[in-house]
């Protein structure tokens, strides 16, 4: 279980996002075959239990998953952290302000899992829960927040530079030795990329100190991720020792 920083969360709420069963997109057929007060206690766990990071990422409290995988608490408990064999595996929690969340991502598993494993009314349920988390991802105002995300990376590459330099005391590229005179020879080259580990965008251990021209080629053949980068270097014969820095963080 990982923790996350608790700083830049945002409630359903926070940023005005209207969800109720007329706006989550489903068909009248289907809700009008639903009890409204189900519905309801559906929506106020979405409301309640989902948050979204700074980056867009939306997380969902462990504690409202019974009420959305249509369970008992118990129940929701081994499907998360186990899963359901043959149709999804467990996933992990992350603890952020003092909570049990999981990803999203994760989340969908398990639902679509619970969908294929379910029939009748809470079948139909099921599909309600997964048109309203559709519809609280693709919110506008969630975009907005994952827009203002990226540019705030773009304006901190230099700042995530300088700060990597002066916390370990760097001089030298880190894949190739050479000693640099000027921080305009070097760039600041995340391990795993903005679009693979978002939430570890602004976190300095999660970048080398490269020479510029390195950068390009990294960036020209779209490397994205650890092993593509340790790859690259083990291609180059440049240097491995932020590798073992980054493993051990």
């Amino acid at each position: 279980m990982s923790n996350l920083p608790s700083t830049n969360v945002y409630s359903i709420s926070d940023l005005n996002i209207n969800i109720d069963k007329n706006t989550v997109g489903l068909s009248t057929f289907i809700i009008d075959r639903l009890y409204a007060r189900t519905l309801n206690g559906i929506i106020s766990a979405l409301k309640s239990g989902v948050i979204i990071n700074s980056n867009g990422a939306i997380f969902i409290n462990v504690s409202v998953l019974h009420t959305l995988l249509r369970t008992n608490p118990g129940a929701a408990n081994t499907i998360w952290q186990d899963g359901i064999p043959g149709y999804v595996t467990g996933v992990d929690g992350r603890t952020i302000e003092g909570n049990i969340y999981i990803s999203g991502s994760d989340f969908v598993g398990l639902l679509d899992a619970r969908r294929l494993t379910s029939i009748g009314q809470s079948k139909l349920y099921i599909q309600f829960i997964q048109a309203a988390y559709n519809t609280i991802s693709e919110h506008p105002q969630i975009n907005d927040v994952r827009s203002a995300f990226i540019k705030t990376i773009d304006k901190m590459r230099s700042t995530l530079k300088s700060k990597k330099i002066e916390e370990k005391n760097i001089t030298c590229c880190e894949f190739t030795g050479i000693r640099f005179n000027d921080v305009n020879q070097v760039e600041f080259a995340h391990i795993n990329s903005i679009v693979t580990d978002p939430e570890n965008a602004l976190n300095t251990n999660n970048g080398v100190i490269i020479m510029k021209e390195i950068h390009a080629v990294l960036t020209k053949d779209q490397t994205q991720t650890f092993a593509g980068m340790y790859k690259f270097c083990q291609k180059n014969n440049y240097f491995t020792d932020w590798a073992e820095a980054f493993i051990s963080e």
